[in-house]
């Protein structure tokens, strides 16, 4: 087992080993994994874990921002700081684990991984973004918004998202989506935003009320399910 804590302005390479490291009181810090398995402690500087050789990442955010995960991991599990720096959690290869925190922290970016993802907000009112499956996952996402003003953007593969009490943005971009993703809690001060279909409100998406939801399907293949909405949305 391989122990560091690192200083400003460290580079370090976690090797093959299993690793439990510690991130800085001040200034910048980068990490990259390797094929073992690596437990991160943020700090109050801001840290950036990359890298992998299809090991496993625990990583828990500290006071300062955080880049952390990529495709280079197989299983993450990764919670973001409590302090006001921003947070960008990626997932892996394999299966998913990312959640906020119950403090009003910095803003946070969640990003599902390849294999199935959970994408948990936590309890604060800090808007957050969400990407459901931009790295052409096989598995499902699974997305708990918080009570902040947030964005989900739909991506591919299959993701159920619950909104949050904030006033919700859900987009989705032509040639960036193709998934199938049902949505729980839309609600009047929530939006949906479409980048590159050319909709209007004399040119909306196709929608059908089937078993008291209503699904909307995009020209992309994107197929939207709005739970509870009983209703044609456009």
């Amino acid at each position: 087992m391989f122990s560091a804590s690192l200083n400003s302005g460290s580079v370090l390479d976690a090797g093959s080993g299993s690793a439990v490291i510690t991130g800085t009181a001040t200034g910048a810090a980068s990490v990259d994994g390797g094929g073992g398995s690596m437990t991160v402690h943020g700090g109050a500087g801001a840290i950036s874990v990359g890298g992998g050789n299809h090991g496993t990442l625990d990583f828990t955010g500290g006071a300062g921002g955080a880049t952390v995960g990529g495709a280079g991991f197989a299983a993450t599990t990764l919670q973001g700081g409590s302090g006001s720096g921003s947070s960008l959690l990626i997932g892996g290869t394999g299966n998913a684990v990312e959640t906020g925190t119950s403090a009003d922290a910095g803003y946070t970016e969640f990003v599902a991984g390849v294999g199935n993802s959970t994408l948990v907000g936590g309890t604060g009112t800090q808007a957050q973004q969400y990407f459901t499956n931009p790295l052409g996952n096989t598995g499902t996402a699974t997305v708990t918004m918080n009570a902040g003003a947030s964005t989900m953007i739909g991506g591919s593969g299959a993701a159920t998202v619950i909104g949050g009490s904030g006033h919700d943005v859900f987009g989705f971009v032509d040639g960036h989506a193709g998934g199938t993703i049902t949505i729980e809690n839309f609600n009047s001060t929530d939006n949906i935003a479409f980048g590159g279909y050319g909709y209007s409100l004399a040119n909306p998406p196709t929608e059908t009320i089937v078993g008291g939801n209503d699904v909307m399907t995009l020209s992309d293949g994107t197929q939207i399910t709005f739970i509870g909405i009983d209703h044609k949305i456009f």
